[in-house]
């Protein structure tokens, strides 16, 4: 395991540096959506999501007890990049589900709508942020599991389109390079073997 020591001068440069890469190494790949009646399939897509190495978000198993449940779920959204709703009678008509999709509309996040049932009518709410949005029809045949899987190649799909090059710094965009104050803040890191 490695370790970074802080040297004990701040500049500026480095200290908004460190914030942009803590940011980073909390984002997440993906939030999903649901009711708690449909965790188990939440789960099995959790599951699936993490044997194909892309992280996740979900409420159940990211909020700690004694976490403002509000405040990580907006934490969450400003650092996902994709909106995973499932979708069922249950979340059409939850009012939390609502809220989320909400705010992942106003932050502009794709949703991709995971449809696992079929008989209910989409609620005014959630017709009005979905009306525009391509769906997966999971219920329909074949099974769920290979429905996952072409939820999961999607999801790469995106994510695929979203990647930045892994050399470009975020405080710096390519083509704004500046190597004199990338070489000023590595200054201030020393590397600590165990």
């Amino acid at each position: 395991m490695r370790t970074i020591k802080l040297c004990h001068i701040f500049n500026p440069i480095f200290v908004k540096y460190l914030t942009v890469n803590a940011v980073n190494f909390m984002s997440n790949d993906v939030f999903i959506s649901y009711s708690s009646i449909d965790e188990k399939i939440a789960k099995r897509i959790c599951t699936q999501l993490k044997e194909a190495g892309i992280r996740f978000w979900l409420s159940s198993a990211s909020i700690k007890a004694g976490e403002k449940f509000p405040q990580q779920i907006i934490r969450a959204l400003n650092n996902s990049k994709i909106f995973l709703l499932i979708f069922s009678f249950h979340s059409n008509r939850s009012k939390y589900v609502l809220r989320e999709i909400e705010r992942a509309v106003h932050k502009n996040i794709p949703i991709i709508p995971f449809k696992i049932e079929e008989n209910f009518n989409l609620s005014e709410e959630m017709e009005f942020f979905l009306m525009v949005t391509q769906w997966f029809e999971a219920y329909e045949p074949p099974p769920v599991d290979e429905h996952i899987d072409e939820l999961i190649t999607v999801i790469k799909s995106i994510l695929d389109i979203k990647k930045v090059p892994e050399d470009t710094d975020p405080q710096f965009p390519a083509g704004n390079d500046d190597p004199g104050k990338r070489e000023t803040i590595k200054v201030y890191l020393e590397e600590i073997s165990p």
